[in-house]
């Protein structure tokens, strides 16, 4: 298996809760922001050029921890894996985007993972948004 494409997304958590979701018209679902590899980048410089890119904030972390990870074939059938990044001690600074920006993002949004079972959600964004609870508790315990 080859893979074709590296993908990075990343979850940006508001104090108050409530996380970073865009709206990709290409797919026609929510999922946290985030987008391929480009040559010569690092996992990291893509989630931070990606976030950007797509919703305006910018942020800084010491670290990104991987909190999910998948491959699957893509609609023209090559294989692509996307990670799944996550921090609980990061500063995030910019100022929300107007979406029309990117051809892609049709809305960009601070919502309470509550409301997530009402929306239409990427697979791989609604697995990941499930694991928080667990990476919150395991960072705060090291802490």
């Amino acid at each position: 298996m080859i893979i074709k494409a590296h993908s990075t997304k990343v979850i940006v958590r508001h104090e108050n809760g409530n996380l970073l979701l865009v709206y990709n018209t290409k797919f026609n679902v929510w999922e946290f922001p985030g987008g391929t590899v480009e040559e010569g980048e690092t996992y990291y410089q893509t989630t931070t050029r990606e976030l950007e890119e797509e919703t305006g904030f910018t942020i800084r972390a010491k670290y990104l921890s991987e909190i999910a990870n998948a491959q699957y074939i893509s609609r023209v059938g090559e294989w692509h894996q996307v990670t799944m990044y996550w921090t609980n001690r990061m500063s995030v600074g910019g100022e929300m985007t107007d979406p029309s920006r990117d051809k892609n993002i049709r809305e960009v949004s601070w919502m309470n993972p509550e409301q997530f079972p009402t929306l239409r959600m990427h697979p791989f964004s609604q697995f990941a948004a499930s694991l928080i609870p667990q990476a919150v508790e395991a960072r705060n315990q090291k802490v």
